[in-house]
């Protein structure tokens, strides 16, 4: 019971130092994963592959603790599709904030465009306007 207990904490004090790691670092680990995308959706593809590898070997060599292995099985599972889904839920915010981004800028290029257009109509006038005075006054 004494080892069960030192390995459980062993193991709780691995993953909270690699949780602290990894918050440290998560603008990085952002960047990357939004820089990345089809790494990643092939690694889920390969977690999923050998999380049921691991489950048929389990089964087949342990058939004793089935229903552990079911139940962690499922469990990992659960978990591995939640990360899946909170990655895609990150890239598709990523990808509205870049459509907004790029539609709003859209928006101001037209507006100056037409501000252009309508500053050279003015030129155009004024110009015309211009010339008209220059002829009236030469031929006098």
């Amino acid at each position: 019971m004494e080892i069960l207990f030192f390995w459980v904490a062993i193991w709780l004090i691995l993953i909270l130092s690699i949780w602290i790691i990894i918050g440290a670092l998560w603008k990085f680990v952002r960047d990357f994963f939004h820089n990345n995308y089809s790494f990643f959706d092939v690694s889920f593809i390969m977690a999923y592959f050998i999380e049921q590898f691991i489950l048929i070997l389990l089964l087949e060599f342990k058939p004793l603790n089935i229903v552990l292995w079911v139940s962690l099985f499922a469990l990992i599972v659960v978990s591995t599709a939640s990360l899946q889904k909170l990655t895609a839920d990150s890239r598709d915010r990523e990808l509205r904030d870049l459509y907004t981004i790029e539609r709003h800028i859209k928006e101001e290029t037209e507006d100056f465009n037409y501000s252009l257009l309508e500053e050279n109509e003015e030129l155009k006038k004024q110009i015309k306007n211009l010339t008209n005075y220059l002829i009236k006054n030469k031929v006098k």
